[in-house]
């Protein structure tokens, strides 16, 4: 009978040392699921802030080909203008700006 429960007490202490084992590896699991986790946290924040930047750039890069290509458009109505204006003179220049308004552009 003593064997049997010195047999009984050694079984439970091995349980309750792989009791502890199991929880020990399920600490370590769950703590490398959560670095997992926040590593992918990190990854998808890094990947947004490159999106961001590069549209961003886009951004910038399209808004600087509009200006290069309005460029032109306004150097030319530069020169229109100081042409119409030294052609006309300024009174020259008023009467046509009231030509202007007199036009009915719907027709």
């Amino acid at each position: 009978m003593r064997d049997s429960f010195a047999h009984c007490l050694t079984a439970i202490e091995a349980l309750k040392h792989d009791q502890r084992e199991a929880q020990r590896e399920f600490t370590a699991c769950d703590a490398s699921e959560r670095e997992a986790q926040e590593s992918v946290v990190n990854f998808e924040a890094h990947m947004k802030s490159l999106l961001d930047q590069e549209m961003g750039q886009r951004m910038d890069r399209e808004q600087a080909e509009l200006e290069i290509n309005a460029y032109p458009a306004a150097v030319v109505l530069a020169d229109v203008g100081l042409v119409v204006i030294t052609a006309l003179g300024y009174d020259g220049l008023d009467q046509l700006i009231s030509l202007g308004e007199d036009v009915d552009m719907d027709d």
